[in-house]
């Protein structure tokens, strides 16, 4: 198992340098700008997955990588996988940038693109997650939180799914934020989960905890 595990992380590391080399060869013929943003996506594949994300650019270009990796190592029943709490998961890498509601929100909108399969996007299986409380009870939404639902709301497409994960802190704030999804003519919106009653159940089924929360 350690063995096939390592083949795998090694088979994105190889990906990953198959596209800076396409990245850097398109960045030799573009010019302007264009030569520019190719120069920063070979610089990131360079870095990404193999010595970690240190950013937001970053942390999503890795999680796309090793979620293609997952979807051919699952074949023939690919794209079956769910992101989980994608606001906990790309939080600290959107701080470490210090970047804004809408500039995470303009890269999230890339992310969702990606989850799209073929023209009638026929994955049906994926999921991602937002919000949700400790086990303590704190709230843990975050600015992230609200830059994947402007992502989710100026995209407008039906994979992921949306999943927002509510309880008795949840912040108004929030509650008006998903107000737009259901009062848009037109726009699909999040399901809904109550964390107060998943929790404790799932607690005393002898979940630890932590992998609860």
């Amino acid at each position: 198992n350690l063995s096939a595990m390592k083949s795998a992380l090694e088979a994105a590391v190889k990906l990953a340098e198959r596209y800076r080399a396409l990245a850097e060869k398109l960045a030799e013929k573009a010019k302007g700008e264009q030569k520019e943003q190719f120069q920063e996506i070979a610089r990131i594949l360079g870095r990404v997955p193999a010595f970690g994300a240190a950013g937001l650019r970053e942390a999503i270009q890795s999680f796309i990588l090793l979620w293609q990796v997952m979807c051919v190592e699952q074949a023939p029943n690919p794209f079956a996988f769910s992101v989980g709490n994608a606001d906990r998961i790309f939080e600290p890498y959107r701080a470490m940038d210090n970047a804004s509601r809408e500039d995470a929100a303009a890269l999230f909108s890339h992310l969702l693109v990606f989850f799209n399969v073929g023209d009638r996007s026929w994955a049906i299986s994926q999921n991602l997650i937002i919000s949700g409380r400790s086990v303590d009870g704190a709230d843990l939404t975050n600015l992230t939180s609200y830059a994947l639902l402007d992502a989710y709301y100026q995209m407008n497409l039906p994979q992921p799914i949306l999943s927002v994960k509510l309880h008795k802190e949840t912040p108004a704030k929030l509650y008006e934020e998903l107000g737009k999804f259901f009062f848009t003519p037109g726009c699909l919106t999040p399901s809904m989960f109550n964390d107060d009653s998943m929790l404790p159940v799932l607690i005393g089924s002898g979940v630890d905890p932590q992998d609860a929360q």
